[in-house]
């Protein structure tokens, strides 16, 4: 592997000096031989790109278009080969940049890898949860950062393919992760949205009053710290939050503890993907529907990108049937 780790390929070490739509249940590890995988998230052999690869027929549609096709083709011609003798796969064209499937999806699947070397495309190194959360699973102690200027040959590749995780190992997920943690949390936690480009909350400073006479502290997700985020939600009794990615943190609570998620009022457009989190992890689920903003589009999905403002006199009332005032018991 001498020739990977001067291409930039990370080893693992411990601690600090690592640098580095849910679908069928119980899909067993996929064998491949011989295959290539790349940049974009393909797995590939000779000219012909494995459906695996992609979650929807419009995802595999788009490669299909003669233009991409042709792209695919060039670049990966031109690219340096680098040779793996074996190596686990956990990411598809939905994976991303998207913490929410990074931690319901790659993360539990990692629990069945096969080979010790993990590989995955370099962009996913930026995004400071990915290495940190890594460090949970001492299956994997190497990590290949596939760069843009290359592709991957694997003599066997153990290619763990998008699948619906079960209670039990998204609970398992947590509990490594939380278990890198230390220090404690508060009790009632709201998640703001401030610096977020879409779905802001856009009376948040209105709302946040309101909270905090529930005892409620508001907490600010910072990409670059992402034990802090796991950190300031999982002690909490109590969470709350616009529709978004921070609310993957509720998978770090406490069975029996109760998050209320603030999303879009168009019911046909509500993504329950939260609801089913907090199912399968025990945590007790409620919604509130928010008015979109003035001038917010309630077509398609656009819809569900659009900030919110909170009636906070509905929203109140949902307090007092949800939560008690800080103090009382």
């Amino acid at each position: 592997m001498s020739d990977a780790d001067e291409r930039g390929w990370v080893l693992r070490g411990g601690g600090d000096d690592f640098l580095t739509w849910r679908t069928e249940t119980g899909a067993p590890p996929i064998e491949m031989r011989d295959v290539f995988v790349n940049h974009e998230s393909l797995v590939f052999s000779g000219p012909k790109i494995d459906e695996r690869s992609f979650v929807r027929p419009i995802d595999s549609a788009h490669w299909r278009r003669p233009s991409r096709y042709a792209a695919f083709l060039l670049k990966n011609a031109i690219r340096r080969t680098v040779n793996v003798e074996e190596a686990t796969w956990v990411t598809n064209n939905f994976s991303p940049g998207n913490y929410y499937h990074w931690m319901t999806e790659c993360l539990p699947r990692l629990l069945s890898a096969g080979p010790r070397t993990l590989l995955l495309p370099r962009h996913y190194q930026h995004h400071a949860y990915v290495p940190f959360t890594l460090r949970a699973f001492p299956e994997i102690n190497r990590v290949g950062w596939i760069g843009m200027a290359e592709k991957i040959r694997v003599g066997r590749l153990t290619f763990l393919a998008r699948r619906e995780p079960d209670d039990e190992e998204l609970g398992l997920t947590a509990q490594r992760v939380s278990a890198l943690i230390t220090g404690s949390g508060p009790k009632r936690v709201y998640l703001s949205r401030r610096h977020a480009a879409r779905r802001r909350l856009l009376n948040e400073p209105a709302a946040i009053a309101l909270l905090e006479r529930y005892g409620f502290e508001t907490f600010t997700v910072d990409p670059s710290d992402p034990a802090g985020q796991v950190r300031a939600v999982r002690d909490a009794d109590y969470l709350i939050g616009v529709h978004g990615a921070e609310l993957t943190n509720l998978m770090f609570m406490n069975p029996g503890a109760k998050v209320l998620e603030l999303r879009h009022p168009i019911e046909a457009q509500i993504n329950d993907t939260y609801a089913s989190l907090a199912e399968a992890v025990e945590v007790r689920y409620t919604d509130h529907a928010c008015d979109l903003a003035p001038g917010a589009s309630d077509s398609d999905w656009d819809v569900n990108f659009a900030d919110l403002v909170a009636d906070l006199d509905r929203l109140g009332a949902k307090l007092q049937q949800w939560i008690k005032p800080a103090g009382e018991r």
